[in-house]
């Protein structure tokens, strides 16, 4: 199975069907593992049981991930497997130049503009507010800077809105409805990566610009420190 929902359903559902399940751990702490726990103890003992009876094998996407779970479920240790998430080698993918150069036009970009980029869901986790934080500090030291926000979320009109009450629309841009294909020109545009995330179960963007050898900066967090050094 995959997905909190699913993860519950099926251990219910296995009681009676008496299959091995395999289940796969990865996103949000408070999705993927809280909602077998939570902080009501019948609650809580009552899906432990459910996962211990009716779940074979686990595998989360890092050892952080791992060590959560053996502490939210009571699943056995000898049971869990790590398997880290993989991404293609960007650096293979071919560039589309005429994509690059519309960018560079519809956002006025220029050689002495520092680029930053961040890419997925705009959300609470995600915590892109902390990018406009850093946008002011920018502009009041009056540095030449363009922040890219890639991605959609139900933070996104909220923080737009903030943009006009900072002064920030000529530096921060939210980007929505992008191709994965086009993923590639966004990493390359950029000159720091940056990850504003509360939480990370392993980081899949940051081992994107990673393999465009862009400088990455990230909090430590979940399993980040098992990519970044």
């Amino acid at each position: 199975t995959h997905g909190p929902a699913a993860h519950l359903i099926f251990s219910f559902l296995n009681l009676f069907l008496k299959k091995k399940m395999i289940v796969h751990i990865h996103g949000s702490f408070k999705v993927d593992v809280k909602s077998f726990g939570g902080n009501n103890f019948i609650k809580s003992a009552l899906r432990s049981y459910l996962f211990n009876k009716s779940v074979a094998k686990v595998i989360t996407v890092s050892n952080f991930m791992k060590n959560v779970f053996l502490t939210e479920i009571k699943y056995p240790k000898d049971k869990i497997s790590v398997v880290s998430n993989g991404s293609k080698d960007l650096s293979l993918e071919k560039k589309d130049k005429n994509y690059s150069k519309e960018v560079h036009k519809n956002y006025n970009l220029s050689k002495k503009d520092f680029i930053l980029l961040n890419i997925g869901s705009i959300s609470e986790v995600k915590n892109q507010n902390e990018i406009l934080k850093l946008a002011k500090i920018c502009l009041s030291k009056r540095l030449n800077f363009k922040f890219f926000i890639v991605g959609d979320g139900d933070l996104r009109n909220k923080l737009i809105g903030l943009l006009k009450k900072d002064s920030l629309q000529k530096n921060v841009f939210f980007i929505k409805g992008i191709n994965h294909d086009k993923i590639q020109n966004w990493y390359t545009l950029c000159d720091l990566y940056i990850s504003t995330s509360r939480f990370e179960s392993f980081g899949l963007t940051i081992i994107e610009a990673m393999s465009l050898k862009k400088p990455v900066l990230a909090y430590n967090v979940g399993g980040i420190n098992e990519i970044l050094p």
